[in-house]
């Protein structure tokens, strides 16, 4: 599987449990902030995504970055800061996220299948 750029740039992932917990607490606990940024607050490198995605569904072939293809932005990370100061924190693992999608995933392809 061939992953574009170097693998470096970062990403964050929430899962969408998450999210919505973060909604609510944002809802329950008033803040002078009109905008409020949603996010886990830390970033895993695309190599690294590829690589659990790869444990995660069984994938035994090898990983391969392609250094012609673009890297894009180098990180994309939210702060957080106001969030976390209303003492929210994320409760769902980046791999506890990707794992639970998969299984979401192979039990909906399942069903859509079926007809």
């Amino acid at each position: 599987f061939t992953v574009w750029g170097s693998g470096t740039p970062r990403r964050e992932f929430l899962h969408t449990a998450d999210f919505a917990r973060a909604v609510v607490h944002i809802l329950i606990h008033p803040t002078e902030h009109d905008m409020m940024n949603i996010g886990r607050g830390d970033d895993i490198s695309v190599l690294e995504v590829a690589q659990l995605v790869k444990q995660i569904v069984g994938y035994a072939g090898e990983l391969i970055t392609d250094p012609t293809k673009p890297d894009g932005t180098p990180r994309k990370t939210m702060d957080v800061s106001r969030l976390f100061g209303l003492g929210w924190r994320p409760q769902i693992s980046v791999k506890e996220a990707f794992e639970s999608s998969y299984q979401w995933f192979l039990a909906h392809e399942a069903e859509a299948r079926k007809g």
